[in-house]
């Protein structure tokens, strides 16, 4: 069995009671930020050694939402991680899909991507170090992992997380349709995979052409980064081993003829 971890608490709030016995000069230690330095300092040092690269793995928020965490919080944790001679670098990592097809999503390519993180405030200038996403600039596969799950076998971590000495997880948590609760956990599990990874995490199957559906225009032949898709005979056939299931073909896909069958829910 493995240890448990240590699990410190802060109250958000600033207690009327404890308010006049702290001088005025130290009135931001009433605060969330100066909170969580504090608390941060208790969980992390010794953690980080000098010219350590630590990645600070945050959810940006997408277009129009507010449930992320504050910018400022996240700067406390990267001026933490330069004061102990680390070098920080905060990220996130990309949805599933086209690069392409961003009219609805706000995180599937990258430069929709970092515009969504600036209009909510997450920035270099901001933040205080480099914002990367970690799939990197336009990536399609990821690192594999073995983790012998019942019904995951593999993981494709985000290739960034294989180039650091340090991971740091700043999750917020929120309700989520599928897994109930999304905090920790999904910022780690589901947040640090790359394309190829979230794809099994939600579908059954890679992804196939159906021969009934397709009409043989062969649009989704060229927009294939990996070559996977040729033409036979008249109709669209997918090369499974080749593909990386990164979604591009998609949207180039107008009869629909190209899926995966989604996961059941409920199950593991």
């Amino acid at each position: 069995m493995s240890e448990k971890s240590t699990v410190y608490f802060h109250s958000a709030r600033a207690s009327s009671v404890l308010i006049p016995q702290v001088p005025v000069d130290q009135w931001y230690t009433h605060s969330l930020v100066y909170k969580l330095e504090v608390a941060c300092r208790r969980a992390l040092e010794g953690m980080v050694s000098p010219g350590d690269v630590v990645a600070i793995k945050v959810h940006l928020g997408e277009r129009y939402t507010a449930r992320h965490l504050r910018p400022t919080l996240v700067r406390q944790v990267v001026d933490l991680v330069r004061d102990w001679g680390g070098k920080p670098i905060v990220t996130d990592t990309l949805l599933r899909g086209s690069y392409r097809a961003t009219e609805t999503w706000t995180r599937r390519g990258m430069h929709e991507a970092l515009a969504t993180a600036a209009r909510n405030g997450f920035t270099p200038e901001t933040l205080g170090a480099p914002l990367i996403f970690a799939d990197y600039v336009n990536e399609q596969r990821g690192i594999p992992v073995e983790i012998g799950g019942r019904l995951i076998e593999r993981a494709y971590v985000a290739p960034l997380f294989g180039d650091v000495d340090a991971l740091i997880s700043l999750a917020h948590f929120k309700g989520h349709d599928c897994a109930s609760i999304g905090g920790q956990m999904k910022n780690l599990g589901v947040g640090c995979q790359a394309k190829q990874g979230k794809h099994w995490i939600h579908h059954e199957q890679p992804f196939h052409v159906d021969p009934e559906q397709c009409t043989g225009c062969g649009d989704c032949v060229p927009i294939c980064p990996e070559g996977a898709i040729r033409m036979k005979g008249e109709k669209a056939v997918m090369d499974e081993g080749a593909c990386v299931l990164c979604e591009e073909c998609l949207p180039a896909c107008s009869p629909g003829a190209i899926g995966a069958p989604f996961a059941p829910l409920g199950e593991g």
